[in-house]
């Protein structure tokens, strides 16, 4: 990574569920349950980066994170079999912005075979594979200072 002071490194530290009929779903016209995902920066629980996601990413990070193992693979799981099969290693995950939408932009960074690639991805699916590869996930500081919240300690 070039210049880390201008990021944050995250952890994931929570993750809860909301269901159909809420204000949200109502506000955006969604009918499927949602997950809201609570990233905090790292050494500092207290500054937290909240990123509503959809119903399959929040299943797919909760499997992770509860130390589950599916009957069948997940798609994360798949990508993260095929990145290992061909020597590549997730190296880290960079959020990179949030749009005027509440969406949150992210790249991937591989590295492997003697050549670096990032893929432009939702968050909720980079930070999903991050945690399978145990990966370290970024936050430029311009979006944790326009997301992030406080909370008491």
């Amino acid at each position: 990574m070039d210049n880390q002071t201008d990021i944050i490194e995250l952890e994931v530290t929570g993750l809860s569920y909301t269901k159909k009929n809420n204000f949200w779903n109502k506000l955006f016209g969604s009918e499927s349950p949602q997950y809201y995902l609570i990233l905090s920066k790292k050494d500092e629980l207290n500054k937290q980066v909240p990123l509503l996601i959809g119903e399959f990413e929040g299943q797919s990070i909760a499997i992770v994170l509860e130390k589950m193992t599916p009957l069948r693979p997940l798609t994360h799981d798949i990508f993260k079999t095929a990145v290992d099969k061909f020597d590549f290693k997730l190296d880290y995950v960079l959020i990179t912005k949030v749009d005027n939408d509440g969406i949150f932009h992210s790249t991937i960074f591989y590295s492997g075979n003697n050549k670096k690639i990032e893929l432009d991805s939702r968050a909720a699916d980079a930070i999903a594979l991050a945690l399978r590869h145990a990966s370290p996930i970024y936050i430029n500081k311009t979006t944790f200072n326009l997301c992030s919240v406080v909370t008491p300690e």
